[in-house]
């Protein structure tokens, strides 16, 4: 899925009462499009559970083949990058779970959406979607808002007007997606004006929201201020969807797009990460930090902690066995873990009931006969004391 991030949270609504949004998100660029829905098909489609495949795709680029339990599906070359069409907002859900859940054999029954098998009523994104449908706030501003100069615009091309050279209504068909290359949205999308109407979050009566217009509307259809509701079991030629994506679910200073969770470190935006975890290979240094220091966040013997002058380095769990297969193992000498002085839980040690160490969880066994350097994360470096002589730095906060 290729995304655009749109940024500028906190940004106030339109004067039509929409727009504003809190927080930074990743959009589609584009239109979900049928060769993405058919690895979705193919993926999870054998049994065409739920209605997931509607046969009036077949006109429109997507064909089903072989019997119940072993469908396949094909697509045409031509049209594998035009908006899959005849798809229900229900259908639109169930992609983005498979999203959310790692594609593949991922479930598409849960997820950013809890499903079980329904295909009729109002159902709300859960807490915590990470790949969902976007909400009308998010779909707005992304088509309309301009964040450089806190202004909207009437059409999703960035401007007041808007002609059939700028995006595809009042055409004969539906097109590749971005075939208006010079007609984005400020924040970079193409096609939310135009080609398929869309599907986003909004409930309007018993119905959901879709804007946009398609390849067979009117200027107005494509305007900021068109809003009509549609049927979350309506499947047709001129609507599609796109999806969205949190940004940052762990805090780890790495978008969750770029965290694949392959455990392979590609680049900076394909990590291999955990997008659940800020460190993915356990050695205790954060994976933004490994990815900013250019170093594999997912492989433990990669970060080179000599470069940040520590003497040595063990990466502890909690209860002080060395991870890093080195058998340097501590003790914690009767500490237990407790808040911190900030008053985060499990953050520090206690000894002899008063006195704390930050971020550091281990105590070395004398009989190492060795030297070591903690690395600390604190907001403040305080006093390290004790029965043991302090540690002496260089600490990296």
């Amino acid at each position: 899925m290729d995304y655009v991030r749109v940024g500028n949270p906190n940004n106030t609504a339109d004067t039509t009462g929409y727009g504003a949004v809190d927080h930074a998100y990743w959009i589609g660029k584009y239109e979900v499009t049928n060769a993405q829905y058919a690895e979705f098909l193919n993926a999870k489609g054998q049994s065409n559970t739920n209605g997931i495949y509607n046969s009036s795709m077949a006109s429109y680029g997507i064909t089903q083949s072989g019997s119940s339990g072993s469908y396949n599906y094909t697509v045409t070359s031509a049209l594998a990058n035009r908006p899959v069409v005849f798809v229900s907002w229900f259908d639109a859900a169930r992609f983005a779970n498979w999203m959310m859940n790692g594609q593949g054999s991922g479930d598409m029954e849960t997820g950013a959406y809890t499903l079980n098998g329904a295909t009729s009523g109002i159902i709300m994104a859960n807490a915590g979607a990470k790949v969902y449908i976007p909400s009308e706030n998010e779909w707005y501003k992304a088509a309309y808002y301009n964040g450089a100069n806190s202004t909207y615009s009437l059409y999703p091309n960035g401007q007041n007007s808007i002609t059939t050279a700028d995006a595809n209504y009042r055409g004969n068909a539906y097109t590749t997606v971005g075939t208006y290359s010079g007609d984005p949205s400020s924040y970079g999308t193409f096609d939310q004006g135009g080609n398929v109407w869309e599907f986003n979050d909004a409930v309007i009566d018993s119905s959901r929201g879709f804007r946009g217009g398609g390849f067979d509307g009117y200027d107005f259809d494509l305007r900021s201020s068109s809003r009509p509701p549609c049927a979350p079991t309506y499947e047709g030629p001129t609507v599609g969807f796109r999806v969205a994506a949190t940004t940052d679910t762990d805090s780890d200073g790495i978008d969750d797009v770029a965290e694949t969770n392959t455990g392979i470190y590609v680049s900076p935006t394909n990590t291999g990460t955990n997008p659940n975890s800020t460190d993915s290979d356990g050695d205790g240094v954060p994976d933004g930090l490994e990815v900013k220091e250019k170093t594999s966040p997912v492989d433990t013997t990669k970060f080179n902690s000599f470069s940040k002058g520590l003497v040595s380095y063990y990466p502890f769990n909690g209860n002080s066995i060395d991870e890093s297969g080195s058998s340097n193992n501590g003790i914690n000498n009767g500490a237990i873990l407790t808040k911190d002085r900030f008053d985060n839980s499990n953050a520090a040690y206690q000894f002899n009931g008063s006195s704390y160490i930050l971020g550091a969880n281990v105590i070395p066994h004398y009989s190492k006969g060795m030297t070591l350097s903690c690395w600390v994360k604190s907001d403040h470096i305080g006093l390290i004391q004790g029965e043991m002589q302090p540690i002496f730095g260089p600490f990296v906060a």
